[in-house]
């Protein structure tokens, strides 16, 4: 999955953080509750912090998608 803002590449987090956005995408302007998205990710193990775990990841993307990331350490891997 290739992400862009205004052009510029976005670089997104790893595969549950992906499937997080195409969850969102496939639900476009639909309210998405956490419960439905911990069920479509953590189905087959979901724990006590999967609910938080949830919310991060959407606090995450969306300083991605807008372009605040944290600056990158010497290994490409954030600060």
């Amino acid at each position: 999955m290739e992400v862009s803002n205004e052009g510029d590449p976005v670089r997104l987090g790893g595969s549950k953080q992906r499937a997080l956005l195409a969850m969102l995408l496939l639900h476009a302007n639909e309210p998405v509750s956490v419960d439905t998205l911990v069920d479509e990710q953590w189905s087959d193990d979901p724990h006590e912090g999967t609910a938080k775990n949830i919310q991060v990841q959407i606090s995450r993307l969306r300083r991605a998608l807008e372009g605040k990331q944290r600056p990158e350490g010497p290994n490409g891997a954030a600060s």
